[in-house]
């Protein structure tokens, strides 16, 4: 409250922040509820359970001042050596993007942005590593490791987070047919696109940028 108090008053243009908290399974924050991780929550089958939850998390965000919520992470994960297959749904492209969609509208429904993330084929990642190289054709991208997030985008979703990795060479956060041609003019997302932590940086070590300005 005393931050945005300060924004608001003591800025140019007074214009209020958008806080921003890790929401996977709970806000990640001192003295709040913790959920089973999202792997356990899929094999309950349980959708109305994940809904209630997310309205249980948004209502407690919000009441900690937060607007944006990074949650759920609907990657498809394929190979168990991944170090962050507990944080998604599992290997099933319908069961994610059921289970995803619900958390999605319980998140959003106190007025939240959710945040869905890694777009994309982040869970598919070479040898298991985190953020290596994804190595799958347009089909299976598209029709398997994106469809969670092709169909919370159909049901209102107002966040996406882009994933480090690259597809065929190319890093997700710089890939313009991806986030252009796929997510804007395909699927007709109007929403916040937020890259991860170090992935424009990344670009750079992609040697797919000269520097971190052309990133």
């Amino acid at each position: 409250q005393e931050m945005q108090q300060w924004v608001r008053d003591s800025t140019r243009l007074g214009i209020p922040i958008f806080f921003a908290e890790e929401c996977p399974h709970g806000l990640m924050a001192l003295n709040t509820m913790v959920f089973p991780t999202a792997i356990g929550r899929a094999s309950s089958f349980n959708v109305e359970l994940e809904r209630i939850m997310g309205m249980a998390v948004a209502v407690e965000s919000s009441l900690h001042g937060v607007n944006i919520a990074f949650g759920p992470v609907a990657d498809i994960a394929r190979d168990p050596r991944w170090s962050r297959m507990e944080e998604g749904y599992g290997e099933d492209p319908v069961l994610t993007a059921v289970m995803a969609s619900q958390y999605v509208w319980g998140l959003q429904s106190a007025g939240l942005i959710a945040t869905m993330k890694h777009f994309s084929a982040y869970g598919v990642s070479e040898g298991g590593h985190n953020g290596a190289s994804a190595h799958v054709g347009n089909r299976e991208l598209l029709s398997v490791l994106s469809y969670p997030f092709m169909k919370s985008v159909q049901n209102g979703l107002k966040s996406l987070m882009t994933s480090y990795n690259d597809v065929d060479g190319i890093p997700c956060s710089g890939n313009e047919w991806l986030m252009k041609e796929v997510l804007r003019d395909s699927w007709h997302f109007n929403g916040l696109v937020i890259s991860d932590l170090y992935a424009i940086n990344g670009l750079v070590s992609a040697r797919v940028a000269a520097d971190y300005s052309e990133a």
